[in-house]
């Protein structure tokens, strides 16, 4: 078995939060911060530099970074123009940031192919999808809603809680329950995972 490596440590009332690995594994984005304070740090594994500011703007929140599949762009959320939106900046950056769409939106996932951005935006929330071109130069599409999400608090707090499946055609999302204890419709959210459900379906179905 492996053994646990810490990373980074943050400073004391801080709180760091893990977002996405490069296509090659050396470099990660995280956030740092409270909610209403976070900002999105990089750190390299290779070399000794430590964690450095990838996008802090101190008059706005910055979180959700992920890196694109080939490992050449950096999609994240920030309220830098008011509102949650969706930003694109180079990787390695350059300075260069791309507003990816117009209206509020926030947790961008990209598709395998790197071709699309899926995210969260209102009223609903929606789940909605972006095509994006970053060759020869960057340009997006007009924003087309894939599903209704109402009865879902995906867009209440800056933790992303959907994720799309490797072969793009499927996402998997979290959704308040009923709490068993309290009777809460809020109160449980988490994702149930069933063991052996064929052996005991066959327990209450028996196979003629």
């Amino acid at each position: 078995s492996g053994v646990a490596e810490q990373l980074t440590t943050a400073d004391e009332g801080l709180e760091q939060r893990p977002e996405s690995w490069s296509a090659d594994g050396r470099t990660l984005i995280f956030t740092e911060g409270l909610t209403g304070t976070e900002h999105l740090w990089s750190l390299s594994l290779d070399d000794d530099s430590g964690p450095e500011p990838f996008h802090v703007l101190d008059d706005s929140r910055q979180t959700g970074g992920v890196f694109s599949p080939d490992g050449e762009w950096v999609a994240y959320g920030s309220t830098e123009d008011g509102n949650w939106k969706i930003f694109l900046q180079p990787f390695p950056q350059t300075g260069a940031i791309y507003p990816v769409i117009e209206e509020d939106g926030l947790y961008p996932v990209w598709s395998p192919d790197g071709s699309e951005l899926f995210y969260l935006g209102p009223p609903a929330p929606d789940l909605l999808s972006v095509q994006v071109e970053t060759e020869p130069t960057f340009s997006a599409r007009t924003p087309e809603s894939l599903f209704d999400l109402s009865g879902y608090t995906l867009f209440a707090n800056t933790r992303r809680q959907f994720d799309g499946a490797p072969s793009g055609d499927r996402f998997v999302l979290l959704r308040p329950g009923v709490s068993r204890q309290t009777g809460d419709g809020d109160a449980f959210i988490g994702v149930v995972i069933v063991e052996n459900w064929f052996e005991e379906l066959k327990e209450r179905v028996p196979v003629p």
